[in-house]
């Protein structure tokens, strides 16, 4: 990538995102290891993981804040690390985690810095700026609270005034740091809302780390799973979001299970002592990854807690587990009424 006009993110033009192999080290303690996997042009995905998994350290080495100690990030077939950082800047905006909380500047201010790479020495903003600044403030909307400091937003406004001065770069590929960390479920949703978006009517690659499983879940079509500065899984929900892995990166207490309304994974954690004694359940009778432990009340209450408790589901699971012990005959044509389909997420 020659020239700043050949990473400059125009309108309509879509990038190739590889991370190959990249490792880094905080001196000589290993955070990432041979990091490998392709992000395609318009792709949604999560990066999860548990804390000090390297997640964000990974979208420092993608962004070009840190340099790997082996491996290379490309960008549209070119190692990021050679890629002038102006140049950089137009092709991929970022939304850090808790930056800029206690800065006094208003928000049309903050949102006009994403101008920044577009600008040289000293030059003031023209008329393409303004407008870009205003295309994003409406995508974001964040319009009416132009001449508000940064210090009176709430945390669900302040995400998405971040999430505007990113936009104002006019920028291909986005990547965000726990951009629902610390709000509410109603200003989750509204980010996550948002972000979808702005991938689908925009065309913007979304790399995004996020903690919550079942907020990823509902949102992102591609997940990237992290395990110790490694790359566990990659894929879609059914790959990466079953119990087998998360039970490998999370620990024993995982229970996922299909969502009784909405039918994506619906992931708990149980305490592991709880499930010591358990022996893994090899079927798939509506609980990916079940456990052979159908017969306790203990259980049967923690099914209901898991799956949102008085769905009427959770009983028809242990009556038809419990009937499959005992060799009881089957009906045929599919499930029990009341009991879950089985899970296409295994």
């Amino acid at each position: 990538m020659d020239t700043e006009e050949s990473a400059s993110g125009r309108a309509g033009v879509n990038v190739r995102l590889e991370i190959c192999g990249v490792s880094f080290n905080y001196g000589s303690r290993k955070v990432l290891e041979d990091v490998t996997f392709t992000v395609a042009p318009g792709d949604f995905v999560a990066l999860i993981g548990p804390n000090g998994s390297g997640k964000s350290t990974l979208l420092k080495c993608i962004c070009g804040l840190l340099s790997p100690s082996m491996g290379t990030v490309m960008l549209e077939g070119h190692p990021v690390r050679t890629i002038p950082v102006r140049a950089l800047a137009r092709t991929m905006g970022v939304v850090p985690q808790d930056a800029w909380q206690r800065a006094e500047f208003t928000v049309e201010e903050v949102v006009l810095m994403g101008r920044g790479p577009y600008l040289g020495l000293m030059e003031r903003e023209g008329p393409e700026d303004y407008e870009a600044v205003r295309d994003a403030m409406e995508a974001t909307g964040t319009l009416l609270l132009a001449d508000r400091l940064l210090s009176q937003l709430s945390g669900g406004e302040f995400q998405r005034v971040m999430i505007a001065r990113a936009l104002a770069q006019r920028p291909q590929v986005m990547l965000l740091d726990e951009p629902t960390a610390h709000l509410d479920l109603r200003y989750q949703t509204e980010i996550m809302t948002l972000l979808k978006r702005i991938n689908e009517e925009k065309a913007i690659t979304v790399i995004a780390a996020i903690h919550d499983l079942n907020l990823a879940a509902q949102y992102f079509e591609r997940f990237v799973l992290m395990k110790q500065g490694m790359v566990y899984s990659t894929g879609g929900a059914s790959q990466v979001l079953n119990s087998e892995s998360l039970r490998s990166v999370y620990g024993d207490g995982v229970v996922v299970c299909d969502h009784p309304l909405y039918h994506w994974p619906l992931i708990t954690m149980h305490e592991v002592h709880t499930l010591a004694t358990a022996t893994p359940y090899a079927g798939r009778g509506g609980i990916t990854g079940g456990i052979d432990y159908w017969g306790r009340k203990e259980w049967q209450e923690q099914l209901r807690a898991a799956t949102g408790g008085g769905m009427g589901w959770a009983s028809g699971v242990l009556r038809h587990r419990s009937r499959h012990r005992r060799g009881d005959a089957q009906p045929s044509g599919g499930t029990q009424e009341g009991s879950p389909r089985k899970m296409a997420h295994g």
